[in-house]
């Protein structure tokens, strides 16, 4: 779940980065549970459910699953009815002043909010390129910018979610099993590879993995690169095994084969 965690807090950064929408967001939340009628506790439960079934880790790993890529999952926030509740009580404060002269106060008071809460999208900053267009974790980038891309052919071996992210970060880096087989049950996966692979498929889904059986595997399939979880680290028996560590993250480490002591 820590894995899912960081995915759903990068996702957060991502969708916040484009002002403090978000923030006016959560003040127009609280502005629906203040102040009770009908209207407002539909509007403010509905707010409440997108919110814990996008933020929760357990809700969010499920929607990875079948809705939204872990490199994409930014988009699982546009469940958040985020304009129609920041419109709805902004409409709802001006029109609760009974003068004239407060309603205009007001109204410009929000506008003026609005637009400083705003990000400028005219300047240079604005319309720069975007570097990350597939919403890639942070981790998973620091991971991939590490491969030496440009000087050998890559065939990568990891969990299904850092596989499916490394295929949209670069067509370049190969996979030991077609990307659509990515996230399927192992009994899908077995309809079209042998048993080993349906095995080590399976064994690198968990915390820790076999590191025999995985670097075996890995071998089999002319996979040079491997990730694994930090917890299941085992420098010394992946050094003397012929790998060279490449990157350390939070959670992972990108071995490289060097093509050293293969027994």
């Amino acid at each position: 779940m820590a894995a899912v965690f960081q995915i759903v807090k990068s996702a957060w950064s991502t969708i916040n980065s484009t002002g403090q929408y978000m923030g006016l967001f959560f003040i127009g939340v609280i502005f629906l549970f203040i102040v009770e009628n009908k209207r407002n506790k539909m509007l403010f439960s509905y707010c409440l459910l997108a919110l814990l079934l996008v933020l929760n880790p357990f809700t969010a790993n499920n929607l990875m699953s079948f809705y939204f890529p872990a490199g994409e999952y930014w988009y699982a926030f546009l469940l958040l009815p985020v304009i129609a509740v920041c419109s709805y009580c902004c409409v709802e404060a001006v029109f609760a002043q009974e003068k004239k002269k407060d309603k205009l106060i007001t109204f410009f008071a929000l506008v003026l909010i609005a637009i400083i809460g705003g990000k400028f999208i005219n300047g240079t900053e604005g319309m720069s390129p975007n570097t990350n267009r597939a919403y890639i974790a942070d981790e998973y980038l620091q991971l991939f910018d590490a491969m030496n891309v440009e000087d050998e052919p890559i065939v990568l071996l990891a969990n299904d979610d850092i596989m499916e992210s490394a295929r949209a970060y670069s067509q370049y880096i190969g996979l030991p099993y077609e990307v659509t087989l990515i996230n399927q049950p192992a009994e899908v996966v077995a309809q079209f590879y042998g048993d080993d692979l349906v095995l080590g498929h399976s064994q690198m889904q968990q915390p820790l993995n076999c590191l025999g059986n995985i670097t075996t595997l890995a071998r089999a399939y002319q996979c040079n690169y491997l990730i694994l979880p930090l917890e299941a680290d085992e420098r010394w028996a992946m050094e003397n095994g012929g790998y060279e560590v490449l990157k350390e993250t939070e959670q992972y480490v990108l071995y490289h084969d060097t093509g050293e002591n293969h027994e």
